[in-house]
């Protein structure tokens, strides 16, 4: 299974707010091999978590990739 395992930044959620990629988007969206799952770490951010999560599975899903 393949697996990105990440933390959530500050940038991530500013640029989710834009609907723009960061890091974890990037790099989820232009790794050659699709990620079966993606696993966030976060001790902050309570507030965009949900927005967050649901904003990068419609990525993932826009191009076809694994959303879950």
């Amino acid at each position: 299974m393949n697996t990105l395992f990440t933390w959530l930044g500050q940038t991530d959620v500013d640029n989710m707010l834009d609907d723009k990629s960061a890091a974890i988007s990037s790099i989820a969206i232009k790794h050659p091999n699709p990620f079966d799952k993606i696993l966030i770490l976060a001790d902050s951010w309570d507030e965009h978590w949900e927005k967050y999560t649901k904003w990068l599975k419609r990525r993932m899903g826009a191009i076809g990739r694994p959303d879950h």
